[in-house]
């Protein structure tokens, strides 16, 4: 039976992923053990759901759906740099929310409950809003690149989340492909001020 890997996720809009990027460029160095995320694959992961028969990845869509319908749109403010799961051993380098996170933290729960009143079993841990940059391999100076990420000069911006997206994600030797499948438009009322 054929499956799609899915995730539903929030992307924050280009311009803001370019100047992430350049951030990122500034702390690359040749061989530094990092498997750096190619900048448009850069996003918030609301809730993985793995593998997907067709009839599974048609009740996630119902689910996005149903959360989007049912949350307004929101501003977030890109926070400070961090690492899963500590300074020691950093496995994943992540950009944090300065701003927004109660607010993601609550459309992450909303899709949680849509997922589970359409059949798909609960989430295996709990949200936890960051923007992942970077997988630190085993052959890595841990602590260093820690360090060396958390001294980065990431940038600030703020940014209007307006809508889920449904991914299939592909994985690749090159890092992982991902194909929009569906994107759902935050409509519960507004907010004064976004356009």
């Amino acid at each position: 039976m054929d499956t799609t890997r899915t995730f539903i996720a929030v992307f924050p809009p280009p311009d803001v992923v370019e100047r992430i990027a350049r951030a990122v460029d500034a702390l690359k160095q040749p061989g530094d053990g990092v498997g750096w995320v190619r900048p448009a694959n850069v996003h918030y992961t609301l809730r993985f759901l793995g593998d997907l028969d067709d009839a599974a990845v048609a009740a996630a869509r119902r689910a996005a759906a149903d959360a989007a319908r049912a949350a307004a749109p929101f501003r977030v403010t890109l926070g400070a740099p961090g690492q899963f799961p500590n300074d020691r051993r950093p496995r994943i380098l992540w950009l944090g929310a300065a701003a927004g996170a109660p607010a993601l933290t609550a459309l992450a729960a909303g899709l949680e409950a849509a997922l589970l009143a359409e059949g798909l079993g609960p989430a295996d841990k709990p949200f936890t809003p960051h923007l992942t940059l970077g997988r630190v391999r085993d052959t890595a100076d841990g602590p260093g690149v820690a360090a060396r990420f958390k001294a980065g000069e990431f940038p600030g911006d703020v940014f209007e989340v307006g809508e889920l997206v449904v991914v299939k994600s592909t994985l690749d030797p090159k890092g992982a492909r991902y194909e929009p499948l569906a994107k759902e438009r935050l409509s519960r009322g507004s907010v004064p001020g976004l356009s």
